[in-house]
């Protein structure tokens, strides 16, 4: 039982027992006391005084029992009362010292559905972790205590006060995670603020900064626009569409998908457009690369095609010139799949994959449904079908995952689930510290050739920019593609260790492959 639930039944004991003092004082004082104008107001102030402990000597000279019951119950509550706020205010005192004095913890900012995801993983390492909310949630502090560890804060975080009673700096990593990226900006320069301030620091703090809008995010990941290592906090900027794109390229091969069907590239169509939907293009474009396979290819039904295609050919001028796009104009709630659109879809290639973006689960689940039934109708094999869904609860039922079914065609996987996505292993996990690696190798090896030291060569992993980190990440999701091609393949949940006898490849043949798709 949780402490507010053994509080609500005490207030209403407590609330029951004062009741019943009340009207029998009341009852008691009516039958004792003589008859005059006023009996009534004298009857009602000697029954409250009795929650004060007045009235004690009338009580005993009266020899009414009913009285003295009502006196012994009337101070029951009123100690009662004084003793529980007394242990509630003392708690509370003893959380904030406790909570003041933590080290090496984790703190969350915003609470949000990001941060439920990443506390809900975080707390299997049994760490603790501080969660600051700007306004009060029973909900959400409610959701805090049902987990061990986890103290629940409210106030402003660019607060000073607030940021020690956190204990921010002593902490051993922060994830700031609002809904504004402008105010997660605010938030990290009074952290540096408070760190300056404070005693030379033993270690550097990872801050993980969550970055909403995609094209700030896109920014941030090709300049040097984020400062990287400041006054002892590391900054580390996040996306959530790119790390649904990442968790997706590893864990589901759409090059398998495609070889499996006799498919000669992957050609996905994409129903509706967003920032998720963007991410997986970048994502699978340089990442799925596979033996002898054309270049990716992606058909986007939406709404306005010529404002699409417009505006994803000034964000990605790069990938607009390779002309693996089509843009075509299809209202997705109201338009039906029919025959002729289907057979214009297939003209570029057989569909690899289905992905359908919305910004609300119902709106995909709903879409999904009729989607299949039109192909049914048209009597077209269905691809599998990703859906993009925030969460998956009470509606697993409409979900097929790979260990469910037996045919390719029934495949319902959800995309960018919250629970799977957001978790600090796909922050600084194992494909993290694979990108280091990379970089490592890459700078040992520069040095062995005795070639000039460039700007990424020359610069530790913790002080290497966004730009030049993508680029050693990128090179980290495209390691399933080469060893599908190699005729490897990574089981789930193993880590990419290889024993020093393994041999990926002796041939020339598969060896002048991987080099072109290097």
């Amino acid at each position: 039982m949780k402490i507010d639930s053994k509080y609500i039944i005490f207030q209403r004991v407590l609330f029951s027992v004062a009741l019943t003092a009340f009207v029998l004082a009341i009852y008691g004082w009516w039958h004792v006391l003589p008859a005059d104008g006023t009996k009534w107001l004298q009857v009602f102030i000697r029954s409250l005084l009795f929650f004060v402990g007045e009235g004690v000597q009338k009580t005993y000279e009266s020899s009414s029992m009913t009285l003295k019951i009502a006196e012994l119950l009337a101070l029951l509550c009123t100690f009662s009362a004084v003793i529980w706020a007394f242990i509630a205010l003392s708690l509370k005192q003893f959380s904030g010292w406790r909570t003041a004095h933590l080290k090496q913890h984790l703190v969350i900012i915003g609470f949000s559905e990001v941060a439920k995801s990443l506390l809900i993983a975080e707390k299997k390492t049994n760490q603790a972790v501080v969660v600051i909310d700007s306004k009060h949630s029973q909900s959400n502090e409610d959701f805090c205590a049902l987990h061990h560890q986890v103290f629940y804060i409210v106030g402003d975080v660019t607060d000073s006060v607030l940021l020690t009673a956190a204990a921010v700096t002593k902490a051993r990593r922060i994830i700031i995670a609002t809904d504004k990226d402008s105010f997660n900006l605010r938030i990290l320069t009074h952290i540096r603020t408070a760190m300056s301030q404070t005693t030379p620091y033993k270690e550097t703090i990872k801050a993980y900064l969550k970055i909403e809008c995609h094209v700030f995010w896109r920014e941030i990941a090709q300049s040097d626009l984020l400062q990287r290592t400041k006054d002892g906090v590391e900054v580390i900027p996040f996306n959530l569409s790119v790390m649904a794109a990442r968790h997706f390229i590893w864990h589901y091969p759409l090059y398998s998908y495609a070889d499996l069907q006799d498919q000669q590239r992957i050609h996905c169509v994409l129903l509706g457009h967003n920032a998720y939907a963007e991410s997986l293009i970048e994502k699978v474009l340089s990442s799925c690369p596979y033996k002898n396979f054309e270049r990716p290819y992606f058909t986007l039904l939406v709404t306005d095609a010529v404002a699409a295609e417009k505006s994803y050919r000034n964000k990605y001028p790069e990938i607009h010139r390779l002309k693996l796009l089509k843009f075509i104009e299809h209202h997705v709630d109201t338009d039906r799949l029919s025959n002729s659109l289907l057979k214009e879809v297939q003209q570029i290639a057989p569909v690899t994959a289905l992905f359908i973006f919305a910004n609300d689960n119902d709106a995909a689940l709903r879409q999904t449904i009729n989607i299949r039934n039109e192909l049914l109708r048209n009597s077209h094999r269905s691809p599998p079908i990703f859906i993009q869904m925030s969460h998956t609860e009470g509606v697993q039922h409409l979900i097929a995952l790979p260990d469910k079914v037996k045919q390719m065609q029934d495949l319902r996987i959800p995309y960018g689930v919250c629970d799977d996505v957001c978790s600090l292993d796909m922050l600084e996990g194992e494909l993290e510290e694979l990108a280091e690696q990379f970089h490592i190798n890459y700078t040992n090896f520069q040095k062995s050739q005795d070639k000039p030291n460039s700007v990424s060569s020359s610069v530790d992993w913790r002080d290497l920019s966004e730009t030049h980190r993508e680029s050693n990440r990128r090179a980290v999701d495209h390691i399933p593609a080469k060893l599908a091609t190699a005729g490897c393949y990574r089981t789930q949940n193993f880590k990419l260790i290889s024993p020093k006898s393994f041999v990926l490849t002796d041939t020339k043949e598969q060896l002048e492959l991987l080099s072109e798709l290097e």
